[in-house]
């Protein structure tokens, strides 16, 4: 519960859209809108937050609603951006299920982290017709901002004050 209550918050935070122009800062810029394709409407994103132990632990959602042009049944899959390794992004994967009352609306999250950095990370959602993945449909791109850095971590509290401050983020330091 902990953790769904600091990833709500951190959402929050990062929907106010703030940055911080002063030296020394990462300037973050608007936003990203939520995107629209041909197959696929974001309706949230964020960067979630986990305490597992004295140590907190990350990862990136994004929640989508399938269009009705996608088949039931159809495979969802999300790659996100990997800090720690760039070339192996973390996977995620979901099938649109219309027997339940959402199944048309999925959320998908990375593997935790436990580094993360300010700035704005790339989730491509694929569009698979089936299960099994054999015919891509078409793809999702989403950016996800993220308020803060791992290497600013000193205590929960702190960052809280930070987030819910003046500042709206945990960016001191540089990319």
């Amino acid at each position: 519960m902990r953790s769904r209550i600091i990833g709500t918050l951190f959402a929050s935070a990062a929907l106010l859209g703030f940055a911080v122009a002063s030296s020394g800062k990462t300037e973050l810029g608007p936003l990203p809108d939520n995107a629209s394709s041909e197959y696929l409407q974001t309706l949230g994103c964020g960067v979630g937050m986990h305490m597992d132990g004295n140590q907190p632990s990350f990862n990136l959602t994004i929640t989508v609603k399938a269009r009705k042009t996608v088949p039931d049944g159809a495979l969802l899959e999300a790659k996100f951006d990997n800090l720690a390794d760039p070339q192996n992004p973390f996977t995620a994967t979901a099938v649109i299920d219309d027997s339940k009352p959402k199944g048309r609306e999925i959320m998908l999250m990375s593997a935790k982290t436990p580094d993360i950095r300010c700035g704005n990370y790339t989730v491509v959602v694929s569009v698979y017709r089936d299960a099994q993945g054999r015919e891509l449909l078409g793809t999702h791109t989403q950016q996800i901002q993220c308020p803060m850095d791992s290497r600013e971590w000193r205590s929960i509290e702190d960052w809280m004050n930070r987030l819910g401050g003046k500042e709206h983020q945990v960016c001191s330091v540089g990319p």
